[in-house]
């Protein structure tokens, strides 16, 4: 990164490009990126039938600016502030 902003001229396109490849957030938000809304890129499909012993795996992937925070909640009780939520031996 060092090496990609040493370059004479850039643009913010530039920037916004380098902290999101270095995965700097707290840059882009020094440089005022403009916040996008969330893209759902993959998740759990709507209707999941299981029988007794296998595993439920619930997850989805999003997209924006700043990261979307994921929470899986059930009956108002959080469970999960990760992207994936796995319950292993159903019954």
């Amino acid at each position: 990164m060092i090496k990609f902003l040493s370059k004479k001229c850039i643009t913010i396109q530039d920037l916004y490009d380098a902290f999101e490849s270095a995965e700097i957030e707290q840059g882009l938000h020094l440089f005022n990126k403009p916040e996008t809304d969330i893209k759902i890129l993959d998740r759990s499909p709507q209707k999941i039938y299981l029988e007794n012993g296998q595993t439920l795996k619930l997850f989805c992937h999003a997209d924006s600016f700043p990261r979307p925070k994921f929470r899986f909640y059930k009956d108002g009780q959080l469970l999960s502030e990760e992207n994936t939520f796995t319950i292993e031996q159903t019954r």
